[in-house]
């Protein structure tokens, strides 16, 4: 048997700590360096209290802190005050609630271990914005006296979707991105949390979305009220 062929066995751990299987896996070992490619699953503009998401094929079994790099852009200096978590085959990356503004992120190659191979090199720069960047929406839903779901929208994306179960006091929308908002307004009738289309097969009607669509402006480090 050539000897470049080496089996790996990887235990899955629900988070109740219980063992799901273990399973073992043989390939070569040319196929395991540097295979696996990282996807983000962010923007580039990261607000307070958001991580850094990535996704890559398999369930990630390990990975070696000295080939991650995190480095502050405008002095480039390494920023060693962050956590990684792990999500069978999501990696999230946490840094520091102080570190802002542009952030550059270096997974050298083979930073990351999967039971499939190692990842490739991969690199970006994201902006770790504060709450000064953004602006607070307060919106008057008083109108409704039964769940809704509002969705704002910047064009046709729906940028927050917020269920609201009791719409008697106004909402405050915080972390809003600057720019130009519309609206709409999902009537939840059946309290499910999703906007319902009907059944024809029960004549149920869709459940009413009420649009709006005078634009509501945020700005960053103001507060709007509509």
């Amino acid at each position: 048997m050539s000897n470049n062929i080496a089996e790996v066995g990887i235990t899955h751990i629900t988070d109740t700590t219980d063992v799901i299987d273990t399973l073992s896996y043989r390939f070569r070992n040319k196929e395991r360096d540097g295979s696996i490619k990282l996807q983000a699953l962010h923007t580039k503009d990261i607000a307070p209290g958001d991580t850094l998401k990535y996704e890559l094929y398999g369930p990630v079994s390990g990975w070696q802190d000295t080939l991650i790099e995190l480095m502050q852009m405008e002095d480039s200096l390494l920023i060693t005050s962050y956590d990684i978590l792990l999500n069978d085959h999501q990696l999230f990356v946490v840094p520091d609630a102080n570190v802002k503004g542009k952030v550059q992120l270096t997974f050298k190659k083979g930073a990351i271990q999967t039971p499939f191979g190692n990842t490739v090199p991969f690199k970006e720069t994201v902006n770790m914005n504060s709450e000064g960047d953004y602006g607070v929406l307060t919106i008057d839903v008083s109108d409704y006296s039964s769940p809704i779901i509002l969705e704002l929208l910047k064009g046709s994306k729906v940028e927050k979707r917020i269920n609201i179960l009791e719409p008697a006091v106004p909402l405050r929308i915080e972390l809003l991105s600057p720019g130009s908002y519309t609206s709409q307004v999902i009537r939840d009738d059946n309290r499910n949390g999703l906007w319902d289309i009907g059944n024809l097969e029960t004549l149920t009607q869709p459940e009413q979305v009420d649009f709006y669509s005078k634009e509501m402006k945020v700005r960053a480090n103001w507060e709007v009220e509509v």
